[in-house]
């Protein structure tokens, strides 16, 4: 029984350091990172997932309340990605497309309202007709109504009253939905063809306009519709060609302004803003990196950026108003609307709410409580692991799993020591 109790002695400490060495200067390179950054952003560019990340948000979010910053935006599920994006007319509430469901929110707090279609498919209306999950979303009537556009087979739905049954659209490749007043329309890519498809949700009524390689739609505030391809912009009326546009044709356009008076096209490290009245450049707004995503409301121009940037310029002055990080990875998505901007980062799953007309934005959210890493990292910050940490970096499944079944290994040589040693003493000689 001692040898077992030896051997448990020896063995115990040695493999359950090993199993927990990783672990253990994780947290104190973690917690050193935290103390000696530049920055919250530094710590999480190193850190995603680190133990200090709450506060590393809180501190962000802090300083993003002087840009505007609201919420981020959550679902019941926690962040939620964004794919589409329209704004009530008063700007009171928006409503976005995360590719399952359609989601309203408060633009005065960034709170979910409500949330339209269903998450398990099984519980869907006839999913295998209408089809499963939501690729975009508009306003119809300036809000009063929301108009989704489901994935394949594809389908536009209508929330709100009066109700109304879905609507089945012919073939598949429908993308860019957008609406104005009861009007919407959609980008149609299919093999054969590329049109811009106009729809009367008052009727259902649809109407093809060709356009080869139409990448976007939008409405004027006029009720003309104006279809976008690399090449050119097409202008129309009650589905009728009033004019062409010649683009640019340096790249695919990224953004059409809210008022479709420009389009928005990457040029390098900058952003074209394409004048779709005269059909020349308008302005140009430059950038720290390859820019991501644009959009535009009134005067004013957002860029986002693959380094997570948010750059704002004046149409009319041509000045930038504001330049500041949004999020940690590329800003995918940015839509504008009369007053606030919605940027998703949907690559860190990350959507955020701005409100962009100079009123400060209050905190919704509780700064997290202060934490302490406990008496164990505290004395690890103490000691210099540097050797230590550099043999165990690049291994550390190695000493885990190594740990662990040397654990086992300790413990079942214990047993097996105790029980041969019992069953030696037990033995008794033969007596001939």
């Amino acid at each position: 029984m001692r040898q077992a109790a030896f051997t448990l002695i020896l063995g115990v400490p040695l493999f359950l350091v090993s199993a927990l060495a990783p672990g253990f200067l994780r947290s104190v390179d973690d917690e050193k990172s935290w103390r000696s950054r530049s920055d919250a952003a530094e710590y999480l560019e190193a850190w995603p997932s680190g133990w200090r990340r709450p506060e590393a948000m809180a501190e962000i979010e802090a300083g993003q309340r002087k840009n505007g910053f609201v919420s981020q935006l959550r679902g019941d599920r926690g962040p939620v990605q964004v794919h589409s994006a329209d704004f009530t007319a008063d700007g009171v509430e928006a409503v976005t497309a995360d590719g399952l469901l359609v989601s309203r929110w408060s633009l005065r707090t960034g709170e979910l309202v409500k949330q339209y279609g269903e998450r398990n498919r099984r519980l869907a209306e006839d999913p295998g007709k209408f089809g499963h999950g939501f690729l975009g979303t508009a306003l119809l009537d300036g809000g009063h109504r929301v108009l989704a556009l489901t994935n394949g087979p594809h389908s536009l739905r209508v929330f709100g009253e009066p109700p109304s049954a879905p609507t089945v659209l012919a073939g598949d490749g429908y993308e860019a939905l957008t609406a104005h007043g009861s009007q919407a329309a959609l980008v149609h890519s299919v093999q054969d063809r590329d049109e811009a498809v106009l729809v009367d949700t008052a009727t259902w009524r649809t109407m093809a306009l060709p356009h080869p390689e139409v990448a976007m739609v939008r409405f004027a505030p006029g009720g003309d519709l104006l279809t976008v391809s690399r090449r050119e912009g097409h202008w129309w009326r009650d589905g009728r060609l009033l004019r062409t546009i010649a683009m640019p044709g340096t790249a695919e356009p990224m953004a059409i302004s809210m008022d479709a008076r420009l389009v928005f096209v990457a040029d390098g490290e900058s952003v074209i803003g394409w004048n779709m009245d005269r059909g020349e450049l308008a302005l140009r707004i430059q950038t720290s990196g390859e820019p991501a995503s644009a959009c535009s409301n009134g005067d004013a121009v957002y860029v986002g950026t693959q380094a997570g940037q948010v750059v704002a310029q004046s149409v009319a002055t041509g000045k930038v108003t504001s330049d500041f990080r949004a999020h940690l990875t590329a800003v995918n998505r940015i839509f504008c609307g009369p007053a606030h901007v919605i940027s998703a980062a949907n690559n860190g799953n990350d959507t955020r709410l701005w409100r962009m007309d100079g009123i400060p934005a209050r905190p919704t959210a509780p700064a997290p409580v202060e934490r302490s890493r406990g008496w164990l990292v505290e004395q690890g910050l103490q000691l210099n692991l540097i050797v230590f940490t550099e043999l165990v970096r690049g291994y550390e499944d190695e000493w885990w799993v190594a740990g662990f079944a040397g654990l086992g290994a300790v413990c079942l040589f214990a047993i097996w020591t105790a029980r041969r040693r019992t069953t030696s003493r037990g033995e008794r000689p033969t007596v001939g």
